[in-house]
């Protein structure tokens, strides 16, 4: 038993003997963006704002490489047509987050009317939804464009939750939405 210990320990040391202190230098792959297929846009959705909240509407086919989706996504480009699609089921998913029976459990703030624009309300709003969807917390600009069009809107349409629905059908089409990178450290 003590000489196959022995013989196992030899030829591991023997193994290792050859391996230097640095991994050879290499170039690496190219980084990569890849687009959110259809079962990751539903299920980034679902987690974000709940099951009740429904998608419906046709995607736009995910071009398949060598038989793969997942290869074919992250070649793939948004068609003008493609993205007409994005921006319906965006308004239509935006439209249920800040309907009066889901705002309640889905906007994590109350505004001071219902009918004027509230900055701090959809601050809070776009900051948490946000740090979700983009995966990454929003930087103070990408915040303040949001509100902005909130704001907008809801001078025009007499509606804060308007206004905050157009904010979330922007991020929902946005390319920090729609796009994965690769992240290289």
């Amino acid at each position: 038993m003590r000489k196959v210990a022995f013989l196992a320990a030899a030829s591991v040391a023997v193994c290792l003997s050859g391996c230097g202190k640095q991994e050879p230098q290499t170039s690496g792959a190219p980084a990569l963006v890849r687009q959110l297929t259809e079962v990751q846009y539903r299920s980034v959705i679902a987690d974000v704002f709940g099951p009740d909240v429904k998608i419906a509407g046709n995607f736009y086919p995910t071009p398949r490489e060598d038989g793969l989706m997942a290869v074919g996504a992250s070649h793939a480009t948004i068609t003008p047509s493609a993205f007409e699609r994005y921006d319906k089921l965006a308004r239509l998913i935006s439209a249920q987050v800040v309907d009066a029976t889901n705002r309640d459990m889905l906007v994590p703030c109350k505004p001071a009317s219902a009918k004027t624009a509230d900055e701090a309300c959809a601050k809070v709003f776009f900051t948490k939804v946000g740090r979700l969807l983009f995966r990454r917390p929003l930087r103070q600009d990408e915040v303040g464009r949001q509100v902005k069009l909130a704001e907008e809107v809801t001078k025009t349409s007499g509606s804060f939750y308007d206004g905050l629905a157009a904010g979330l059908s922007g991020m929902l089409v946005s390319p920090d939405f729609l796009l994965v990178g690769d992240i290289v450290e």
